[in-house]
């Protein structure tokens, strides 16, 4: 448990540079609504959206500055590609399609990236030669869109089924 907590603040701190904002996730209480973006089978962890106005605000700033952005975006150099890389990489959004969304390089085999996509939880493989740059700090403003989560004692207490279903 500590090397994962360890390595997301490795991530987290790479990618955004100020953390103050993970300050206010600890403050949330009572009932929340949250959008389940990413699992990790077998384990107790997943990533989620916390449904506020503020998530729907952040959403809508990030996704029209990386419309804007992508295709001034210059691919990246072979050789800066490196674990701890901030870029761009293509998302694939189900039945929306495929849009440019931040990520951050976990580890590189050969001519290929594993990434994660910061604001969804997910990781995807992507060819080296496929990334964009997204380094400038001003991509990097917005906090991630999602956030790691753990089920309590390992398993979803039993009273939340219900609540789950009725949404």
């Amino acid at each position: 448990m500590e090397m994962r907590g360890s390595f997301l603040v490795l991530l987290l701190r790479e990618c955004f540079r100020d953390l103050s904002w993970l300050a206010t996730l600890c403050h949330a209480g009572g009932d929340v609504g949250l959008l389940v973006t990413s699992i990790v089978p077998q384990t107790p962890f997943f990533w989620a959206m916390r449904i506020t106005e503020t998530l729907h605000q952040n959403m809508q700033a990030l996704f029209s500055t990386l419309a804007e952005a992508e295709a001034q975006q210059p691919y990246l150099q072979d050789a800066a590609v490196q674990r701890g890389t901030r870029c761009l990489a293509e998302y694939h959004l189900g039945a929306y399609g495929r849009a440019w969304n931040r990520c951050w390089v976990v580890d590189r085999v050969d001519a290929w990236a594993v990434v994660l996509f910061i604001d969804f939880g997910q990781s995807a493989t992507v060819p080296v030669q496929c990334l964009r740059s997204l380094d400038g700090d001003d991509f990097w403003t917005i906090p991630p869109l999602t956030q790691p989560f753990m089920l309590e004692n390992g398993k979803m207490p039993s009273d939340l089924l219900p609540r789950l279903r009725d949404g």
